[in-house]
């Protein structure tokens, strides 16, 4: 149980960190707006972008939303 638990711990933190990631190097968004949109984006709020994504943004959140949702 507690191995699953960790399991599961360590993907979504994976996921948020690469997704953290790929948005500050491709849009340029600070950190904490490059986090906030990764939150949103993987817990299917979808609330609001920070920043207006390019064609490669858009690119790298549909991925994102494909890996969030498989984790």
């Amino acid at each position: 149980m507690i191995k699953r638990l960790a399991s599961a711990g360590g993907a979504l933190v994976s996921v948020l960190v690469i997704g953290t990631v790929g948005h500050v190097v491709i849009e340029g968004a600070s950190a904490f707006d490059a986090l906030y949109m990764t939150v949103i984006t993987v817990g299917t709020v979808g609330f609001s972008e920070t920043v207006a994504l390019s064609q490669g943004g858009r690119a790298f959140t549909m991925l994102l939303i494909l890996t969030g949702f498989g984790a």
